[in-house]
């Protein structure tokens, strides 16, 4: 048996096992950076959820702030700090006493030791003055509107401007000082009436309803124009243009265009400007179905005329 016996001493086999230390290492630092890595993540998450909750906590006013010269404006469930004092507006996460405080004792300390009262009353004449600034602009929003409404009176008549400063104006002014009295008379004078106010609000208003019209043949599904081409007191060619389409489940019919004829009446001239008050206000002719006309020569010849 001891010439099957192989004698000397046993060497370790250190290779693999560094091999496996090694292996051991890596996967232990693998397992550690995800770990890092997903701690990270969760604490990142974490804390964008505790921003967001943070931004999101609305802060509700008291009425004991009225103290620090505090009342507050905006929405009533987000409300925002209005100071009596000075009006400075604070964001609603300034809502909070010790900043509050913070703001009188720096911007106001010379009225830091005062009582409620005296900002109570610092409040009540902010409300009257916002109530004036209110009744002040709603009236003059219907002094603007009565006057765009006369204008609009005068158009349709088509009497001169100067009319509504001489004319309608007195006129108003004296029957509301009959009906009414002296005190709602004076009131009506401020209503801007001139003549050059008339031709502005008429000037407005044709610009209104161009852009109007030009908007819902762009939102049509189809639309036809009857044409004419005549002649204004002056002597020059003027193309008028109406227009029919369906809008909103009925048939519409208003006038599209009244254009001055730079040159000649000729079917091409005519179509031209046509054509270009088209692409100016960006309505496409595959919506056309069909023409009108009063059938002059120009307008239905066979070579040159506008149908053609």
């Amino acid at each position: 048996m001891d010439l099957w016996l192989k004698t000397g001493s046993l060497k370790r086999c250190e290779k693999p096992a560094v091999q496996v230390d090694a292996q051991s290492e890596i996967v232990n630092v693998t397992v550690l950076v995800e770990n890092d890595n997903n701690f990270s993540s969760k604490s990142s998450t974490s804390a964008r959820a505790s921003d967001c909750n943070k931004r999101a906590v609305k802060r509700k006013y008291d009425e004991g702030y009225l103290g620090l010269g505090f009342t507050w404006t905006g929405s009533e469930d987000y409300p925002d700090a209005l100071c009596v004092v000075c009006q400075k507006i604070l964001q609603n996460s300034s809502v909070v006493p010790a900043k509050l405080k913070r703001h009188l004792e720096t911007h106001h300390p010379h009225l830091a030791n005062k009582s409620i009262s005296f900002f109570a009353t610092k409040l009540v004449g902010i409300k009257a003055m916002q109530r004036i600034i209110h009744s002040t602009t709603t009236f003059n929003d219907k002094l603007l509107e009565v006057s765009y409404l006369v204008s609009q009176r005068i158009a349709m008549a088509g009497e001169a401007h100067t009319i509504a400063e001489k004319l309608i104006k007195p006129s108003i002014l004296d029957a509301v000082k009959i009906l009414l009295g002296e005190s709602d008379s004076k009131k009506l004078e401020s209503i801007p009436l001139s003549n050059n106010t008339v031709s502005r609000r008429i000037d407005h208003m044709g610009i209104y309803i161009k852009y109007e019209v030009c908007f819902r043949l762009q939102k049509c599904d189809f639309f036809c124009l009857q044409i004419d081409e005549s002649t204004d007191v002056a002597g020059l060619a003027v193309l008028l243009a109406f227009v029919r389409y369906a809008y909103e489940g009925d048939i519409q019919e208003d006038l599209l265009m009244c254009k001055t004829l730079p040159t000649y009446t000729t079917g091409e001239e005519i179509f031209r400007a046509l054509d270009s008050f088209m692409s100016e206000n960006e309505i496409t002719w595959e919506k056309f179905m069909g023409v009108c006309t009063d059938g002059a020569k120009s307008m239905t010849g066979s070579v040159k005329g506008v149908v053609t």
